[in-house]
Parts: C-alpha cells; sequence; structure tokens
C-alpha cells in the first residue's frame, strides 16, 4: 500500500523523516524464527539471537517540503514515521 502524506502551513525549514519498519524483510524475530524453521524448542542462544533481529529496520531521509512524502508499506509490515524539524 503506498500512503501520500501532506503537511502544509509550517515554517519554511528542513525536515528529517525516521521510518522505524518491522515486517518480514527485518525488523521481525517471528519472522526470523519462520526461517530458522519455526522450532518448538530453543536454545538460550537462539534466543539471544532472535532477540537481537527483533529491532526495527531505519531509514533517516531530510526533506525541505512536507507537501508530498510517500510511504510504501509492504504486506505484513508495520511502519512508523517520526518526522521531526532539523536543527541544522
Amino acid at each position: 500500500v503506498e500512503y501520500h502524506i501532506s503537511v502544509t502551513g509550517l515554517k519554511n525549514t528542513q525536515y528529517i523523516c525516521r521510518y522505524f519498519r518491522i515486517g518480514p524483510n527485518g525488523g521481525s524475530a517471528f519472522d526470523e524464527w519462520l526461517a530458522m524453521g519455526a522450532p518448538k524448542e530453543l536454545t538460550a542462544e537462539e534466543l539471544r539471537y532472535l532477540k537481537s533481529k527483533s529491532i526495527p529496520t531505519r531509514q533517516i531521509v531530510k526533506h525541505n517540503e512536507l507537501d508530498d512524502i510517500t510511504v510504501l508499506v509492504q504486506p505484513l509490515e508495520v511502519v512508523q514515521l517520526i518526522i521531526s524539524a532539523c536543527d541544522e
């Protein structure tokens, strides 16, 4: 699904958009567990490994305007977008 976000009426500055994603392409311990063969029992080391895979992937993009931001969300994916003014 493609989402278009438009924010108008803000002062003229640069913005940082931080994208956090969890899904089959990263950030999902569940998907990694499935890729391991979905074992019913896990060792302590395997649990540590899966916990390390449960961190969302990140992308940081700088924008001059917020009038047309496109966010593409893949099937079975969750995306969080945090927009903040750039301090530079």
